[in-house]
Formats: structure tokens, sequence, C-alpha cells
């Protein structure tokens, strides 16, 4: 449970609770989920960390990933046959899937365990801040989140673009040109940094996300707001996210719902996950009537449980 750093004689409890009351009538929108959940723990003079967790992680996948390319090319010595140098290369990325992963993980609990204390300072429920511990446990022990599933997808990319490069450094009669590879890969793997910081951002966002949520439900005034999926609005959005955004208000148990359900049916019959190169957010703002209901119940069928 975190302590609170008060001056004054009050309550820790209702310390949170009268920073709650002066912000009742601000609407939780963030520059970025990082920045949001500093911005709260700030306040409250709580230890932050959010914003440099979720970088390290982002520079710390594509660095790992980087390093491990270089080593494959520094072990080759120019007479490999052509099967060789593929194989090292796939035991090289396996290598880099499996070292990536448990670094991620203590990571990944300390965003979650954030995100729930910024919400239960926010919403004031200082009841929650004993489950945060407890709650960053559990997702600690699911292990690195869905990052595996993306970092292994990347990595089956990866191969099938670099064997194209190894097949051009051979000549017909199948002399290794390795200055020619060195050269060609030194190229291609600076620009994967971003499709790997982007997958990075998008879990350490996602999660840090979920640990609010989570907070938020623990809010017995949760349904005196209405909630909003913001998205980013520019040429990047994608089309659930439009989709999304066009429900307007929603209840919470909507807004859960959307949370946890991240695929789903496009109007045209296409399905679609919001879940890679995820910028949306859900934001709350408070309200003077009670908001209940789910309107998604009974078409559950368009959706798909991503959490």
């Amino acid at each position: 449970m975190i302590e609170f750093d008060i001056s004054s004689n009050m309550d820790p409890i209702e310390d949170i609770l009268l920073y709650a009351k002066r912000n009742l009538q601000k609407a939780e929108s963030e520059e970025s989920i990082y920045e949001w959940i500093d911005k709260m723990l700030t306040k409250a003079k709580q230890l932050t960390g959010a914003v440099t967790t979720g970088k390290q992680i982002e520079l710390k996948v594509y660095n790992s990933f980087n390093k491990r390319m270089q080593k494959y090319l520094a072990s080759l010595k120019g007479n490999e046959p052509k099967s060789q140098v593929i194989r090292g290369l796939q035991e090289e990325i396996r290598l880099w899937q499996k070292e990536i992963e448990p670094e991620t993980k203590a990571a990944f609990a300390e965003l979650f365990k954030k995100g729930i204390q910024a919400a239960a300072i926010s919403t004031g429920v200082a009841a929650v801040l004993g489950k945060a511990d407890e709650a960053a446990l559990k997702v600690l022990a699911m292990g690195p989140y869905r990052i595996g599933e993306r970092i292994s997808l990347f990595g089956d990319n990866e191969v099938k673009m670099f064997e194209k490069i190894i097949h051009k450094a051979y000549t017909k009669e199948g002399v290794f040109n390795l200055d020619f590879l060195t050269n060609e890969m030194n190229k291609a793997v600076p620009e994967e940094k971003w499709k790997l910081e982007r997958i990075a951002r998008t879990e350490t966002a996602s999660v840090s996300g979920l640990g609010r949520l989570f907070a938020w439900k623990q809010d017995p005034d949760k349904e005196f707001y209405i909630y909003k999926w913001s998205v980013a609005g520019d040429n990047r959005m994608k089309e659930i996210s439009k989709l999304r955004a066009s429900y307007g208000d929603l209840s919470f148990d909507e807004a859960e719902f959307l949370w946890l359900n991240q695929e789903q049916e496009l109007p045209n019959g296409k399905w679609q996950n919001d879940i890679f190169n995820q910028r949306c957010v859900l934001v709350r703002i408070p309200s003077n009537e009670k908001k209940v209901g789910n309107r998604f119940i009974g078409i559950e069928d368009k959706f798909k449980r991503t959490f």
C-alpha cells in the first residue's frame, strides 16, 4: 500500500478524499497514460515513474534486439553456407524472444500497480489502494502480458525479411559476400526500431489503462460519471477507433466491456483489433445524473475478448 507524505495532521484517507473532491469537476483527460499516472501521483506526493518505466521498456525491447543482431553478424566469418547463416539468424531471434519476455514482466506489474494507485487517488477510493499490491502480483503471475505474442509475430516477420537479405548475399555459385550482408543488415535493423517501440508502447499503455479501470470499478460513485472512448483524431486513426468514439457517452459497464473486448466486427463485416498500435484511452467526466446499462448486451458475438 502506498503511503502519503502529509504535512498536516489529517488522516491519510481523509486527505485522499479531500484531494478527489477538489478535482471532482476536472475531466480525467490525458496527454498520455504515462503522464496522467505520474501527474496524479505527483499531486498526491507519491513516487512517480510511469513515464520512465514505459519509456525504458520501449528502449530495452529494441536495444536487446539490436544487440542480438550485432552479435549474430559478428559471429560470421564469411565462409559459412547459406543454410547455416539462416539457422544462426533464426536462433538469435529465438534467443532474443526468450530474453526479452521476462525482462518486461516486473515492469508490466509495476505499471499496472501505478495505474491502480493513480486512479484510486483521482477517485478518492482509499480502499482500493490496499488492493494495488495484490492485483499487481496477479498480473506478474500472468507473465509478460500479451507482449510475448507480439514479439513472436515480429520475430517471425523479421526472419522472413532478413532471409531475403541473406539470399542476396550469395552469388549463384554460392560465394558468400559478408560485407554486403553486414551493410544491408545494419540498414535494415534500425528501420525496425519504430515497430518494436510501437509494440512496447501499446502493451505498456494497455496494462496501465487496465490498472486504472480496475480502480475505477471499485469506486461506489462510478455510475455518476460518463465515460468516453478518446481517440487521436488524425490520419492514422483506425476504423474501430472511429466507431467506438461515435458511441458517445458510455456507462461504466459499457466502457469496461469495450476495454476488455477490443476486437470487434465493423459495419462492413470485417474484424479489427484496437489493441495494435493503441492510442485510444478511456476518460471519464463527473455527471449529476446516474448512467447505467450496457447497450452491447445481446450483440456480444460482434466482439472478441482481448483482456
